[in-house]
């Protein structure tokens, strides 16, 4: 950064995950969002797409193990 930014490049440094959740760019767009299941407390990346009309997600649990083993998708039948 110290060589390149000065000779007018585009660069930007390498970040960990940590260091990007925590960048003023992610916390504008919301990028995690929290909440709370059956009193536990859950943080998930938020979805990317945003816009007029677009509902601010709710972090919430995935489907239990199994909990759609028996279901069918006739879609995907060939």
């Amino acid at each position: 950064m110290d060589i390149l930014g000065p000779a007018g490049l585009c660069v930007a440094p390498v970040l960990s995950l940590m260091e990007s959740l925590e960048h003023p760019q992610a916390k504008f767009r919301n990028v995690l969002v929290s909440g709370d299941q059956n009193g536990t407390k859950l943080r998930q990346l938020n979805c990317p797409i945003k816009g007029d009309g677009i509902d601010e997600p709710v972090a919430e649990s995935g489907p239990k193990l199994g909990e759609h083993n028996e279901e069918e998708n006739h879609e995907n039948i060939i």
